[in-house]
């Protein structure tokens, strides 16, 4: 009698995905980095990304009710963007900072981008400014950005930021962040230029004030003083039209923290805490009786789109 033969086991059934879930996700159509794309053959540079993000708060600090926008796009294939980028603040409903940027980004490793382009601020005064820099990520949870320009006048400066970015739960975020610039020059603009020269006439004219040494202010013979603090108060000439000024240097820092928390991938509130100091030209806005520094503290929402 003949032996039956065994079957052969049946082969394992994988088990069904969940309803709604592909059984076989495809894999990205482009990865974004430098060296991995170089083995793309023809596809290589080919994809279009449009992003951008905008921000807009408000808020209170030490000189007044407070304003701001960041909007901050780019759009072409991921190896060489055009990028834009508009960002400024509102001081009590008066403008104090608005720039307008405009930039060619190439690659040049997986993470780090070379910039060329223009500038031009309408505020704290017109001026149009070529720049050269980078921008990237670097391995410890940051992004960072260095740019060197060169205004229509030939003054040269530079500014530093960076952005820290650390994930407390899964959807609440913080963000520290600090910025600084840096002068080859003294650069203001002509307004004060003029109250920078009536100043120092005001304070020649009050040196030495005293009992037996009365003075009197340019333009005004008859009234006499005989104290240098009274005399520089009431001479304190043009101080509304001193507006933009910074010396050679350190010119201003600024530093601050944002929490945010996202709702959907495309809306979050924040809440933005900063401190600004100006450094470059201090003794000079100080003499004037303005401020050098601000604390502020406002909320606002981020939209990406």
């Amino acid at each position: 009698m003949c032996a039956a033969v065994p079957s052969a086991p049946a082969a394992a059934q994988s088990p069904a995905p969940p309803v709604g879930v592909p059984d076989r996700v495809p894999p990205p159509a482009f990865s974004g980095g430098l060296l991995s794309d170089a083995f793309q053959g023809d596809k290589f540079g080919s994809e279009w990304f449009r992003t951008s993000h905008l921000e807009v708060d408000q808020g209170r600090g030490e000189n007044g009710q407070n304003a701001s926008w960041d909007l901050d796009g780019s759009f072409g294939p991921d190896f060489r963007r055009v990028h834009f980028r508009t960002e400024g603040e509102l001081v009590e409903g008066a403008f104090e900072q608005a720039e307008f940027w405009v930039s060619y980004n190439h690659k040049v490793s997986t993470f780090w981008d070379l910039q060329v382009g223009y500038r031009y601020d309408q505020w704290p005064y017109k001026g149009s400014f070529g720049f050269v820099g980078f921008e990237g990520e670097t391995p410890y949870f940051s992004e960072a950005r260095g740019t060197l320009f060169v205004s229509h006048r030939g003054e040269v400066h530079a500014r530093l930021r960076e952005e820290y970015h650390f994930s407390l739960f899964p959807r609440l975020l913080v963000q520290p962040y600090w910025e600084v610039n840096f002068f080859a020059q003294e650069v203001s603009d002509p307004t004060t230029d003029a109250a920078i020269a009536d100043f120092r006439n005001v304070q020649r004219a009050c040196a030495g004030a005293s009992d037996t040494n009365p003075v009197s202010l340019p333009g005004e013979p008859d009234e006499m003083f005989t104290d240098s603090a009274e005399c520089l108060e009431h001479g304190h000439p043009h101080t509304e039209e001193l507006g933009y000024f910074v010396e050679p240097g350190l010119g201003n820092v600024e530093v601050g923290i944002q929490p945010r928390y996202i709702i959907t991938p495309n809306f979050s509130p924040y809440l933005d805490i900063r401190y600004e100091h100006k450094v470059g030209g201090s003794n000079l806005f100080e003499e004037h009786g303005l401020p050098t520094h601000n604390f502020l503290v406002s909320g606002g929402v981020r939209l990406m789109f």
